[in-house]
């Protein structure tokens, strides 16, 4: 079986690296303007803004809804 200490620890890193993530998403989309981070290629892609909503909620789903039972 695996040590007790090893969930806190995978825990804490987890989150850093979330926190981590975190900010360089914030600063990669403080250089564009709305138009750009809703722009869209063609009609068969995806904005840059549609992609990070969808990552928002996968998150949620994962973290939220799953860890703690959260809608």
């Amino acid at each position: 079986m695996a040590s007790d200490g090893l969930g806190p620890s995978f825990v804490a890193y987890a989150a850093a690296k979330l926190r981590q993530h975190m900010d360089q998403l914030t600063r990669a989309v403080a250089l564009v303007g709305p138009g750009e981070l809703w722009h869209r290629v063609n009609t068969h892609t995806n904005s840059v803004g549609n992609l990070l909503l969808h990552l928002a909620g996968n998150v949620r789903q994962w973290l939220l809804a799953g860890d703690r039972g959260l809608p």
